[in-house]
């Protein structure tokens, strides 16, 4: 048979075609998967500071799949508006378990004693479902500290997923022996839906803004002393921190001492909507965290994240999994922990360049949305269930 260039091209795209259509028709025919099930296991639910846990519960509910909360203890009364939009607590157990758990999929377990304690139930009810530990702050710090290396042992062995929110806790769970291809950094994500970027305000009545509870690592003490350096030469700034905790009498004693009530409040807790109110009118936001004397260290915090968000420049420490989402120089600036000296002159560097505040304020926001956005993490949280299933 004699084949001209026509007949040949002709041949091909047919080729081409029929693959294409195979393709098509062989993934449209795919059942789609059914939803998972998914009991999340908290210490205290619900918890206002804790709204990286109602984002991944309100978004899996989103993406149709089943879900069931099982809390050792209520929570506050002030709570998160999603809590009562999606009825959550029509769905949490208060130390009990749900009776249909051996249907379960997934036991996602926030925080690694929680881990440890379903392990063992798991055990007990010879239950199939996947035990995924996701390590947040405390529990792979102090926890450790005060336990010892080997607290988790068990754990790590025979858990199936660990979830840690930053690199530096990934290195410390290798360290302790976990078994680095169980392990799967998974960012604490934001709705950046509820934080609307804006331009930074220019002028007198500068704000700088910290929210965080009024606990060690948080750092607040030393935030405080570097404002207090400041307002001699700049009596206009505000300081404001939104939040509560043990430390606030002690916090308010060194107001008094730094002769700084009119420039710096402590607001005490505040909702969801009140901490995107109080960015909105924030030129800068200040979060100096610590590693406390039990050893007790942040991840990356979230309240970060919704600053940066805003596009509102932070000022924060070299400490723990920060460095990871701060960008030195481009989207913030760090310091070293515990000094107040060099936060103060960060402060006042941006004080003095309103036009840095809104160029790292632009890059913020874009850093966040590529990475921190909850949208697509728990978009990738589901393919990491799915996954995990499939093994």
């Amino acid at each position: 048979m004699i084949y001209n260039k026509r007949t040949v091209l002709t041949t091909v795209l047919l080729g081409l075609v029929l693959v294409f259509c195979n393709s098509f028709s062989a993934t449209a025919e795919q059942p789609a998967r059914r939803p998972l099930k998914i009991l999340f296991a908290l210490g205290c639910f619900p918890l206002l500071p804790e709204t990286f846990i109602v984002n991944q519960l309100t978004g899996m509910i989103d993406r149709g799949h089943k879900i069931a909360i099982c809390s050792s203890h209520p929570g506050q009364k002030k709570i998160h508006p999603d809590v009562l939009k999606y009825k959550l607590l029509d769905r949490t157990y208060y130390g009990t378990i749900p009776s249909d758990i051996a249907t379960y999929d997934i036991i996602l377990c926030q925080f690694g004693p929680l881990g440890k304690k379903w392990l063992k139930i798991k055990k007990e009810l010879g239950l199939k479902a996947k035990i995924v530990t996701c390590f947040r702050g405390y529990d792979i710090t102090k926890e450790v500290k005060e336990k010892g290396r080997h607290v988790y042992d068990s754990l790590f062995k025979e858990g199936d997923l660990f979830l840690p929110v930053c690199d530096y806790f990934k290195d410390i769970m290798i360290d302790l022996g976990c078994d680095a291809k169980k392990i799967i950094v998974h960012h604490s994500a934001i709705d950046i839906n509820r934080f609307s970027f804006r331009s930074n305000k220019k002028g007198e009545g500068l704000s700088i803004v910290s929210v965080n509870r009024l606990v060690p690592k948080k750092g607040t003490s030393y935030a405080i002393s570097a404002v207090c350096r400041l307002i001699k030469k700049y009596p206009h700034i505000r300081y404001s921190v939104m939040g509560d905790g043990h430390l606030k009498q002690r916090l308010n004693a060194a107001i008094n001492k730094g002769r700084a009530q009119r420039n710096v409040k402590l607001l005490g807790w505040g909702t969801h909507d009140d901490v995107a109110k109080l960015l909105t009118k924030a030129d800068i936001f200040v979060l100096p965290s610590v590693t406390a004397n039990d050893g007790n260290e942040e991840g990356i915090p979230n309240a970060l994240k919704e600053a940066m968000a805003v596009g509102i420049p932070v000022v924060s420490t070299y400490h723990a999994g920060i460095s990871e989402l701060v960008d030195n120089g481009k989207t913030g600036f760090l310091v070293e922990c515990a000094d107040s000296k060099e936060l103060a002159r960060k402060i006042e560097y941006l004080i003095e360049h309103p036009e840095e505040r809104l160029k790292m304020g632009v890059l913020a926001r874009e850093r966040i949305e590529q990475e921190y956005d909850t949208e697509k993490l728990n978009d990738r949280l589901v393919s990491l269930l799915y996954a995990l299933l499939d093994k």
